[in-house]
């Protein structure tokens, strides 16, 4: 599957709104312990997500239609004196799960971290999201503490694609 990955003016984003929302669901069915339920929960929850970093909100678009979308805060905080972005979701419908969707979604997001002047991003994931898991370290990333149910993970922005 092609898809496309854009940033959302804000227009765009409260018009494809519900798209998102549908998209979210869907993929963390089955995993609803790590995710937000409910539209209006998702909704409020994609407000602050693209609140927080306009920029840093992307969104895969295959035949115009949304199929995954990815946000990150570049500017989220400093760690022992290191400027670092984190990534907040990374959601992929299962129709489009395995196609490059969301590699191309998180090539997008380490690429903006790093223009914002970003030298590492964080992430969190679910323990059990074996899956996400398994992506996350194909792409780089190395664990750090685990936090509940939570397992933190990091990558230098710094000199990779």
């Amino acid at each position: 599957m092609s898809a496309t990955v854009v940033g959302l003016e804000r227009d765009e984003f409260e018009r494809r709104l519900p798209e998102l929302v549908e998209v979210y669901l869907a993929a963390y069915r089955g995993l609803e312990r790590y995710a937000y339920t409910g539209r209006g929960r998702v909704a409020a929850y994609l407000h602050w997500l693209w609140r927080g970093d306009p920029g840093g909100l992307f969104v895969a678009l295959h035949d115009g239609r949304a199929v995954g979308f990815a946000a990150c805060h570049a500017q989220w905080g400093e760690q022992a004196g290191v400027p670092v972005a984190e990534l907040h979701e990374l959601a992929v419908a299962p129709s489009a799960q395995g196609s490059g969707v969301g590699s191309a979604l998180l090539r997008a997001v380490l690429a903006y971290g790093r223009e914002q002047g970003a030298l590492e991003i964080g992430l969190a994931v679910g323990r059990d999201n074996l899956r996400a898991r398994r992506f996350y370290e194909r792409h780089g990333f190395v664990y750090g503490e685990q936090q509940g149910e939570w397992l933190r993970m990091r990558r230098e922005l710094a000199g990779h694609e």
